[in-house]
């Protein structure tokens, strides 16, 4: 990525931002999707949704673990909000390639990036997540645990019927 370009990306002006965003097109090398990944907290919701297109056609090798590492890492404030509603948006494009590194990520010791592998889950809406959103039933906090239910509503599974009847059985009036 040439000075030029990474300069652009940084520009106050939003169009400029877009423009060279789409000008990028597709991110072959790790240093331009890298850059990318970190646009998705952008203060212009246009060109978060812009990186999302064009990261969703990036080697999934590549941008699958990344995005899922960077939800984990984060970043502050409203930039994180938007950062990890744009990486969940991003996942959820890609689809059913996704799946593996999500249901890995209802391991990982953030509360806040279960709930978001969760929720990625539920979107993306494919049987193969069912028996990790399943064990995700299991969970140690509550909001993950509603995250699991929510997104096995969502997933066409005879797998989830009895867990989540299970569910209805408990205590936990609202869950």
């Amino acid at each position: 990525m040439t000075e030029e370009i990474y300069t652009s990306l940084q520009s106050p002006d939003e169009d400029v931002r877009l423009k060279t965003v789409l000008e990028i097109g597709t991110p072959a090398r790790l240093e331009e999707i890298t850059t990318l990944v970190d646009m998705l907290s952008d203060r212009n919701w246009q060109v978060r949704k812009t990186v999302v297109r064009v990261l969703a056609h990036a080697d999934v090798k590549i941008i699958v673990p990344l995005l899922v590492k960077s939800i984990s890492s984060g970043h502050k404030g409203i930039q994180n909000v938007r950062f990890q509603n744009a990486a969940i948006e991003c996942l959820t494009t890609i689809g059913q390639p996704a799946i593996p590194a999500l249901t890995a990520a209802l391991h990982d010791p953030d509360k806040d990036v279960r709930i978001c592998a969760a929720n990625a889950l539920g979107v993306i809406r494919h049987h193969a997540a069912c028996e990790a959103l399943i064990a995700a039933l299991q969970d140690e906090h509550v909001n993950v645990r509603y995250a699991a239910v929510e997104a096995l509503s969502k997933i066409p599974s005879q797998k989830s019927v009895i867990p989540l009847t299970h569910i209805l059985e408990r205590d936990e009036e609202w869950l």
